[in-house]
């Protein structure tokens, strides 16, 4: 089941607050959880009971003000801007060259030297696959979004005013 049909029955509540079936699922469907049926009994019980634990933390730091900290807030509000800008890229930019196994490859034979012990011997492809995968997913994504970024300046170039001796002023010459 992806939505639930009965009552919404709590499976967990604490003070100040409840987890509900219902709840869990919706949790599921935006994607921070995995489908119930997929923990033995043990281990939904343990998904649930961390889920709780959170958010006995998170009511206990509000209690402390810790949601009024200004350094908190600050990072906070930095974080949401980081994921917001994240899911802007994962809506509107495109990565370009997709990361195969012929492209790990390539950048394998390329690159032997990176993967040369210090007595001589090669470390194979199938033990580095995977990191040189990793290592090109990354690099794409960076390539891809700062094309994207450049793409979004120039449509907005005349909306954007750079201030050079601004800039000049806050640089410490060494």
């Amino acid at each position: 089941q992806k939505e639930w049909t009965g009552p919404d029955t709590p499976l967990f509540t604490w003070k100040g607050g409840r987890l509900s079936a219902g709840e869990y699922l919706e949790r599921h469907r935006r994607g921070k959880a995995r489908h119930p049926s997929s923990y033995d009994l043990t281990g939904l019980y343990k998904v649930v009971d961390n889920f709780a634990g959170q958010q006995i933390m998170m009511a206990e730091a509000r209690r402390l003000g810790l949601d009024r900290d200004p350094r908190l807030r600050a990072q906070i509000e930095g974080r949401r801007n980081e994921l917001m800008a994240e899911a802007f890229f994962r809506s509107e930019g495109k990565v370009a060259n997709p990361v195969d196994e012929a492209r790990e490859r390539e950048y394998y034979q390329a690159n032997l030297g990176k993967f040369t012990r210090a007595d001589g011997q090669v470390t194979p492809f199938a033990q580095v696959q995977k990191s040189i995968h990793t290592f090109l997913v990354q690099r794409e994504q960076s390539q891809s979004m700062d094309r994207f970024i450049a793409s979004l300046r120039e449509k907005y170039r005349d909306q954007i005013e750079l201030h050079p001796e601004l800039l000049e002023g806050v640089v410490i010459e060494k």
